[in-house]
C-alpha cells in the first residue's frame, strides 16, 4: 500500500510540473472564452455591442474584446462581416 501511494504522489507531483512548465497565456484563454461564447450563440455570430454588453467578462470592455477578437481573426477561427455595425461570425472547423 505505502508503494502505492508513493507512486501515486510521483505521478501527481510529475502532472503538476508538467502542468507548470507551459502555462496558457491569459490572453489566449481569452480569445477561447470569446470564441466559444459566439460558438453558443445564433448562427455563431454576434456583434461587437452583444459582446461588450454579455459577451464573457473578461471581453466586456473595448480594449479586451479588440485584442480577443484580433487574436481570433488573426487566427482564422472569427472573420468580421460587417463593419457598421461591426458583426462576427465563428468560422467553421472544415
Amino acid at each position: 500500500m505505502l508503494f502505492s501511494i508513493n507512486l501515486m504522489v510521483w505521478y501527481i507531483n510529475e502532472a503538476l510540473r508538467l502542468r507548470d512548465t507551459y502555462p496558457v497565456d491569459p490572453a489566449l484563454r481569452q480569445a477561447q472564452s470569446l470564441l466559444d461564447w459566439i460558438v453558443s450563440r445564433p448562427n455563431q455570430q454576434a456583434s461587437f455591442v452583444q459582446i461588450l454588453q454579455s459577451g464573457p467578462g473578461r471581453t466586456r470592455t473595448k480594449k479586451e474584446a479588440d485584442l480577443a477578437l484580433a487574436r481570433l481573426v488573426e487566427h482564422r477561427l472569427v472573420t468580421e462581416i460587417s463593419k457598421r455595425p461591426r458583426m462576427f461570425r465563428a468560422l467553421s472547423a472544415s
